[in-house]
């Protein structure tokens, strides 16, 4: 089945986002919770996305949509976080829809973006479990770092988190 992947463009582009990043992150903020012994609310996480919604529309961000015929499959979000340097956040692809590529063409969609956009740096984080997520960033050319305060992780999961940058 034929994937078509476009950019956000405003509230009206959303339909399903929602659901597909409250599994998303239920899923991760249970992981975490199980590992570090935070207690994290995932709808507070959902809500304050939503919030900030506009950070993730052109001209600065994007929110990439992949979509098949019936549904939307996966997301990935890319927001500033200085004027060289954007964050990925949120890269997610249904489980029955990965070992297909998909998440390899989002992260090559969204350093694509990035450089059209003129950033000259992108920063993104990654639970310490996410080892396939991690291999992806890495032969995409993303390298290890430390951690940068201009993202969103709570200060209380720093030690759980792989943090990561490419030079553009």
């Amino acid at each position: 089945m034929p994937v078509d992947i476009s950019v956000a463009r405003g509230l009206e582009d959303l339909d399903g986002v929602s659901e597909i990043l409250r599994e998303y992150l239920t899923w991760d903020i249970d992981q975490l919770r199980e590992i570090s012994g935070v207690d994290l609310d995932a709808e507070a996480y959902v809500s304050n996305t939503f919030k900030e919604i506009a950070s993730y529309f052109p001209p600065r961000g994007r929110l990439l949509l992949a979509r098949d015929v019936h549904r939307l499959i996966g997301i990935g979000f890319l927001k500033p976080i200085g004027n060289n340097t954007c964050e990925i956040k949120r890269m997610y692809v249904l489980p029955d829809q990965r070992g297909k590529g998909l998440g390899r063409t989002l992260l090559a969609r969204l350093i694509d973006e990035a450089k059209d956009i003129g950033y000259g740096k992108i920063l993104l984080d990654s639970a310490c479990y996410m080892e396939a997520a991690h291999s992806l960033y890495r032969s995409m050319g993303f390298t290890d770092v430390e951690y940068y305060p201009e993202g969103e992780t709570d200060e209380a999961l720093k030690e759980f988190l792989v943090y990561m940058e490419m030079r553009i």
